[in-house]
């Protein structure tokens, strides 16, 4: 094989990978029932706060139900 034919084959095959990851990620439906928990490190940290609201805002845009459960402080306590 010579260099044109190796880069357009590489080229060919690059191709089909891309529309293959593409067709692949078709939206489907989504289960109506379906329920989600986001369990952050805890609920009080700004960061996880940011991150849980992004969660529920998904949820919502989704039409699911989504709930945050978490320990209101950090620590390995009991």
């Amino acid at each position: 094989m010579t260099k044109t034919s190796l880069i357009r084959t590489f080229t060919l095959l690059c191709s089909l990978m891309v529309v293959g990851i593409v067709s692949y990620g078709q939206e489907k439906p989504v289960k109506k029932d379906l329920k989600i928990t986001v369990i952050p490190k805890n609920i009080n940290n700004p960061y996880m706060v940011i991150q849980d609201g992004g969660a529920m805002d998904a949820c919502k845009e989704l039409g699911i139900e989504g709930k945050v459960e978490g320990p209101s402080e950090t620590g390995a306590g009991i």
